[in-house]
């Protein structure tokens, strides 16, 4: 499978739960995580995608100088609209091309060669975990959302238990 199809069952993955949500259930702080909402989880994952998807303009992605889009973590509707956008430009991307980099730690900044497939390969790899989070956020508040089965768990681990078995 590509990583543009991984990307859309992943981003049907979250259709399929943002289609169950309200605003105010999106914007609800909720104690598990920390007081953090559904949708500050879901706008910090669009927003890795959305920043690496700009970084096609100037050849450089720097996911620590992403934009925040407050409309991500508090409307069902702006994300459900920014994860189709998405999905349509991933289409479209050459996944061979060159692209820089840029990591800020402390007072430095480095700067590496990668290329499109990493990145996208970066950004579903770092949902993931997001993924397992918002699952214990989603199945102790909303018991009533139909998360889908393997939501949330790494292709890595469903592979070892499937060998376990």
């Amino acid at each position: 499978m590509s990583i543009q199809k991984t990307i859309a069952h992943s981003f049907n993955e979250i259709k399929s739960i943002l289609l169950q949500f309200d605003d105010d259930m999106y914007r609800k702080e909720l104690k598990i995580i920390s007081n953090g909402t559904i949708g500050q989880h879901f706008r910090h994952i669009i927003e890795f995608y959305f920043c690496f998807i700009e970084a096609q303009q100037n050849g450089c992605v720097c996911y620590d100088e992403r934009k925040r889009n407050y409309l991500w973590e508090t409307s069902v509707i702006e994300s459900l609209n920014i994860i189709n956008q998405l999905n349509n430009d991933f289409l479209q991307l050459d996944l061979t091309k060159k692209i820089k980099l840029k990591q800020n730690y402390y007072n430095d900044s480095f700067l590496i060669e990668s290329t499109n497939q990493r990145e996208l390969m970066y950004c579903f790899d770092h949902s993931i975990h997001h993924f397992a989070i918002l699952k214990i956020a989603l199945t102790t508040t909303f018991p009533t959302v139909k998360i889908p089965t393997n939501f949330g768990i790494a292709s890595s681990t469903l592979h070892f238990q499937k060998q376990e078995k």
